[in-house]
């Protein structure tokens, strides 16, 4: 009989894999950056209002490339190399159990108090930590505003696909940085994303990015 992979496996399962992969130094230290909804999202679609399960996500640069993570390490970090930054968020829709993808661009400086309108709206894939555009440096259409993308997606086995059910087109709200220190950035979302055909989801909630060293161990 076939075994049906678990579709639970994300991130934080992924750094072990690539971590066991590599193998370890003892004594080494390894870099991650950390995305979390400590207190959660919330999705609104068709008048209907529901929690996002929004797992925490510990990212290497071995799901992305390097100098995609190393840039999004560093500016969080506090450096002010380029324009925009970005990453993204992953999330299950708790009522029809569709993946949510959410892909944010801001401007690289996120100070505490700044409030970023939407200068674009961009595609991104289900399948986040392929998507280089959702990670790493960005170049936003307004320096000055932030860029989006929203997908959702319904996921099947065999084989393992993903079926875009949602795509935001347009975008209207903000993110506002509610604080900022190195190494830290927590954004307030309050987006509304509206598809070719018209249909909206909105997202509001806390969105927390913060980097890491860990001290990486052998037995």
């Amino acid at each position: 009989m076939a075994r049906v992979p678990n579709r639970s496996l994300t991130f934080p399962v992924l750094t072990l894999v690539a971590t066991l992969a590599t193998g370890c130094i003892c004594g080494a230290k390894e870099k991650n950056v950390v995305i979390s909804s400590p207190s959660g999202l919330t999705l609104r679609a068709d008048e209907v209002g529901r929690p996002l399960r929004v797992p925490v996500t510990r990212l290497t640069q071995f799901h992305i490339t390097e100098p995609a993570f190393n840039f999004l390490f560093d500016a969080l970090e506090g450096s002010t190399r380029g324009e925009g930054v970005a990453f993204g968020i992953m999330g299950t829709d708790t009522m029809t159990n569709e993946d949510v993808v959410i892909s944010l661009a801001l401007p690289v400086s996120m100070r505490p108090g700044d409030v970023y309108t939407v200068g674009a709206t961009y595609m991104v894939e289900a399948t986040l930590n392929t998507d280089i555009r959702s990670w790493g440096e960005h170049d936003l259409v307004q320096s000055t505003k932030a860029d989006v993308g929203f997908t959702t997606a319904v996921y099947n086995f065999p084989p393992p696909t993903y079926t875009p059910s949602f795509r935001a087109a347009t975008t209207t709200g903000t993110i506002r940085v509610v604080s900022r220190t190195d190494g830290r950035v927590e954004l307030a979302l309050n987006l509304t994303f509206t598809d070719a055909t018209g249909g909206t989801r909105l997202v509001t909630g806390v969105v927390v990015a913060n980097t890491e060293i860990v001290n990486v161990g052998c037995a």
